[in-house]
């Protein structure tokens, strides 16, 4: 009797390629799911699991919620990294809610003004965990309250499983908080950057210093791992006077019509005025410079020719608060007003507040034409018609410069005019740090001469870049210009700054611009972002406990340490 014939239409277990063929599609699925799936990319699926499982809070049935804690701080540095954390947490799958509780008790004058900027769609804040409450809103598809934490309160209620915070200083006791005063089974206690607190992690009544505890993982000298922003990002913001400003601004810079640089924090150490005309002079300067030679993937034709289009400088945060005014002697006249008379009158001198301004200085002023290449645009005078600021750059020719006073923004529009930013940009904070290292971006970090991080996460400094570091402080954005200028010959804190942006638009051929490439693919990486760190470590020690190392394999070990370079 003839066998019979096999239906070829069905996939044969023992014919080798079907099976390849089927293993294949298996793994192509598994991929997709893993890519969509970032919790379970990062092995990080228990933890969200845990976060988003429904709990009773004061004996009612509710949705899951996380405490979140913004600690006070000088600018917006511990509110903007804990605002980053929130919006993590909803990429890494969180469907929970938010109760924010704000930091009261040292912080009260600016701490609504922050976070009205930081979380928009505030309005009045909660005496209680009452969702059905008028000031709930919704951030990142997530519904969120604001509660004041004040001295005068004692606990936070109800009882919640767990909280967390961006930024904190625990040992200069100034807003330090416990999980009993959260009112939090477990806590978690990060920090922005180096920023030289303790990264904790409160596991019930355990408290365990990760960043000590774990020291080969390098934390605090990780970052956070940020999205970049794109067009989708600031949508929500299209309504408003900042969205229109910014978004003109960030079209002319990526149409090739403009260079655009950043600049916040320029109030924190220094007179702004001081920065800001150090920066101005140093960007006309590297407008003005013969091109370096050398450049084998960016022509000298095609570095002049960029570096020649109008600047645009756009300065963030509140440049004249009263304290500001009265810390930094601009009691008499705003800081745009100097700037006007200062770089564009060419008068300094003429005021009081400058007893006496170097010849040298004011002779620099003249022979770089200064006074016909500035113009400075207030915030009054956009803010109502935001036409104005499209009309101020293409009524800019090469070689000019627009300072345009922006002040604070939203964390979506702040962030999308970094990212659109290609001149270096200028900050002072380690959050900024934060999102600078992971865009890849030059930058100028204020005070800090040990400002540019090695590539090798784990070693102390950087030999190679520690020469530009000055130029973060005296000897660059810092110079106290009107009062002591070197004699004739000598290299100026503007033409050092002008040769190290020029450096910076070299191209992969110019090493200085090739390490700020450099530093985003080391930083910017989801699996060993600091969040993502120590997430999978706080879920380790909530499972297993304190010898946790000892009580999982090896490869569950491997994979919660996941240690890299």
């Amino acid at each position: 009797m003839p066998r019979k014939k096999p239906d070829e239409s069905q996939p044969n277990r023992f014919r080798s390629r079907d099976i390849i063929e089927a293993r294949w599609v298996r793994r192509a699925r598994q991929a997709s799911e893993i890519k969509a799936n970032p919790a379970r990319r990062l092995g990080l699926e228990s933890l969200i699991a845990y976060l988003n499982t429904p709990r009773k809070i004061g004996g009612v049935a509710s949705a899951a919620v996380v405490r979140v804690f913004l600690a006070a701080s000088a600018n917006f540095g511990h509110y903007a990294s804990t605002v980053n954390i929130m919006k993590r947490l909803v990429e890494l799958g969180f469907t929970g809610y938010f109760d924010v509780i704000v930091d009261f008790r040292s912080d009260s004058e600016k701490a609504e003004n922050k976070v009205k900027v930081l979380l928009p769609g505030f309005s009045k804040w909660s005496a209680s965990l009452d969702y059905s409450h008028a000031g709930t809103f919704l951030f990142q598809g997530c519904k969120t309250l604001c509660r004041k934490l004040r001295s005068d309160m004692g606990t936070v209620e109800p009882a919640l499983d767990f909280g967390i915070t961006g930024g904190i200083d625990i040992e200069k006791g100034r807003n330090d908080v416990s999980p009993d005063e959260l009112n939090v089974a477990n806590l978690i206690k990060l920090q922005p950057y180096k920023w030289g607190e303790p990264i904790l992690v409160h596991v019930g009544a355990r408290k365990i210093d990760v960043a000590a505890t774990y020291k080969h993982l390098h934390i605090a000298k990780r970052t956070f791992y940020l999205s970049l922003p794109d067009d989708s990002s600031i949508e929500p913001f299209a309504k408003t006077a900042p969205f229109n400003a910014v978004s003109e601004i960030c079209k002319a810079t990526q149409a090739g019509t403009i260079n655009l640089c950043t600049a916040y924090g320029v109030h924190t150490w220094t007179d702004p005025v001081q920065v800001l005309s150090n920066l101005s002079l140093g960007i006309l300067c590297a407008q003005q410079e013969s091109a370096p030679g050398g450049m084998a993937l960016i022509s000298a034709a095609t570095l002049e020719a960029r570096l020649q289009r109008p600047a645009v400088l756009v300065a963030l945060g509140n440049l004249d608060d009263e304290k500001l005014k009265e810390k930094n002697r601009l009691k008499a006249s705003p800081t745009m007003n100097l700037l006007q008379k200062y770089l564009v009158e060419s008068a300094p001198y003429s005021n009081s507040v400058i007893v006496r301004a170097h010849e040298n200085f004011k002779s620099f002023l003249g022979t770089r034409k200064v006074a016909e290449r500035v113009k400075v645009l207030r915030r009054e005078s956009w803010e109502g018609n935001p036409q104005e600021i499209t009309t101020a750059i293409n009524s800019l020719g090469a070689k000019q410069l627009l300072i345009v006073e922006m002040g604070e923004l939203p964390i979506p529009l702040f962030n999308y005019l970094y990212r659109a930013a290609n001149l270096p940009v200028v900050f002072e904070g380690q959050n900024t740090a934060e999102l600078v290292l992971n865009m890849g971006k030059p930058y100028f970090q204020l005070k800090h001469p040990d400002a540019f991080p090695p590539l090798d996460i784990g070693a102390d400094f950087n030999g190679t870049m520690r020469q530009y570091g000055m130029l973060c402080s005296a000897e660059g954005l810092m110079s106290d210009h009107w009062f002591d200028w070197k004699s004739e010959g000598v290299k100026r804190p503007p033409e050092k700054l002008g040769q190290f942006i020029r450096d910076c638009f070299g191209g992969t051929s110019n090493p200085t611009s090739q390490y700020f490439q450099d530093l985003r693919d080391t930083f910017h990486k989801e699996e060993i972002g600091k969040l993502e760190i120590v997430l999978r470590l706080f879920e380790a020690e909530r499972k297993y406990g304190e010898d946790w190392q000892q009580k999982v394999a090896p490869m569950e070990k491997q994979r919660i340490l996941r240690q890299f370079a």
